[in-house]
């Protein structure tokens, strides 16, 4: 029998919406390292919208390198249109209810030992509604939620948490993912802190710390000798001009030195995300003026 469950395959699904390099942030990235790395010791499936189908097709028929092993599955969940939700509480509703039900296509037996979710937009919401209700699919599974950030807390960090009922019923969706998962799993520093002082120490599951994987370049340190001591330091932000990201508090510190050794570069898109809802990138420029750093 012991020899019978060791020969079994182990089987994961990684569930998000985002997937790299297909589309989306940080959180595809994390998705399609963990998907490299756990093929190595399960049989692993990612589960993402149909949005992003014919994009991996393409690349898959290419021999993309950016894409996880080939013994990695890809599964998609019909994108519903804003027509489809419309009898729904939120367009996550009902797609996490598709989810379930291509959950079911997939594993027809019974479901995955592993089943992870990302916290953020509450995907695993429906999901975690039938295990909690005994659903015999997956009775034998567990249900891991991720954290990366919850769209509630993007929200407040902007400045401006939104208060319509679909909104209300999103944040409502995480909460209950937060909750009822059988793992919540944070990759270290203050993040499980953080959300133990914004939900409640009471509102979370059992937490366990995994680190996130790494699928990137390697390089060696090294020391630029070419760079003479007396030229200015050259800063680079990269990323998303976002209240959330802490750009504005850049600009701010930087401006308030006397000094001139140093000039900074920000390449990223813009967000409408300064105050009273305007754009970040022509409030930046306003509190840069001409400021030649």
């Amino acid at each position: 029998m012991c020899d019978e469950v060791r020969s079994a395959p182990l089987h994961i699904a990684l569930s998000s919406r985002e997937v790299y390099p297909l589309g989306g942030g940080g959180i595809g990235h994390f998705v399609c390292a963990a998907a490299d790395l756990l093929s190595r010791v399960a049989e692993v499936t990612i589960i993402t919208t149909s949005l992003w189908e014919q994009r991996y097709h393409e690349l898959r028929a290419s021999n993309d390198p950016r894409l996880p092993d080939q013994s990695v599955r890809f599964a998609f969940v019909k994108e519903p249109n804003d027509e489809e939700a419309g009898g729904w509480y939120h367009v996550m509703h009902i797609y996490g209810s598709r989810l379930l039900a291509r959950l079911r296509e997939l594993y027809p037996d019974h479901g995955p030992e592993l089943i992870e979710f990302p916290d953020f937009l509450g995907e695993g919401f429906v999901t975690l509604q039938a295990a909690e209700t005994n659903d015999p699919l997956l009775a034998d599974t567990c249900i891991a939620v991720r954290i990366h950030t919850t769209a509630e807390i993007c929200e407040v960090l902007d400045g401006f948490s939104k208060c319509d009922l679909g909104s209300r019923a999103l944040h409502a969706m995480e909460r209950y993912c937060l909750a009822h998962a059988d793992a919540l799993l944070w990759q270290g520093g203050d993040i499980l802190g953080l959300y133990g002082r914004f939900y409640g120490e009471e509102a979370l599951a059992s937490a366990q710390q995994i680190r996130y994987p790494y699928r990137g370049e390697s390089v060696a340190l090294d020391v630029d000798e070419s760079r003479e001591p007396t030229q200015p330091l050259k800063l680079l932000y990269a990323g998303r001009l976002e209240r959330r990201k802490g750009v504005h508090n850049l600009i701010r510190a930087l401006t308030g030195l006397e000094r001139d050794d140093f000039s900074l570069t920000l390449l990223g898109a813009d967000t409408p995300t300064a105050p009273l809802g305007v754009s970040m990138r022509e409030h930046l420029e306003l509190a840069i003026a001409d400021d030649p750093r």
